[in-house]
């Protein structure tokens, strides 16, 4: 992962940089010798949502440390580290890959004022999209394509 200057967390739907980095959760696994594809399922909060999208945290903005805050969820110990540009190569005829940021309500409006319930790292929270076309064999073969690319770059199990 690069180290940079910290990116400004930008209005719901606006595309990070090709150089950030983010990070996916993922929740734990019985095999920890790659990164499985259902790492890139999204959670049924997500597919009940408009905007379909996958979770991932800017990482200038938000730490290992704060995003298992905000979690809060024992079971999501897989770190992922994946960078924009190399997420956005995996394309195909129907999709393109994306994230963009999404805020989130609770936390922080697009004023960036920070509400009563504010959590540390927030800031940071953006979406995956294009992950949920309406072909489910597309979905899986783009599922597969992000768990190859997870398992090339850096990720690390939490110690409990």
């Amino acid at each position: 992962m690069r180290t940079k200057r910290s990116s400004k967390p930008f209005k719901t739907g606006v595309s990070l940089n090709n150089d950030d980095d983010v990070i996916r959760f993922g929740l734990e696994q019985s095999n920890y010798e790659t990164i499985g594809a259902n790492q890139f399922n999204l959670s049924s909060e997500e597919k009940k949502l408009d905007w379909k999208r996958l979770s991932v945290w800017e990482t200038s903005l938000s730490t290992v440390q704060q995003i298992t805050n905000i979690l809060n969820n024992p079971k999501r110990k897989i770190v992922i580290e994946l960078n924009v540009q190399d997420i956005r190569t995996i394309i195909n005829d129907d999709v393109q890959l994306d994230i963009k940021w999404d805020r989130l309500d609770w936390c922080i409006d697009n004023n960036n004022i920070k509400k009563k319930t504010y959590k540390s790292g927030c800031e940071g929270h953006c979406g995956l999209d294009g992950l949920y076309p309406n072909n489910k064999k597309l979905r899986k073969k783009i599922r597969k394509a992000l768990a190859d690319l997870a398992t090339s770059s850096s990720w690390r199990v939490l110690e409990e």
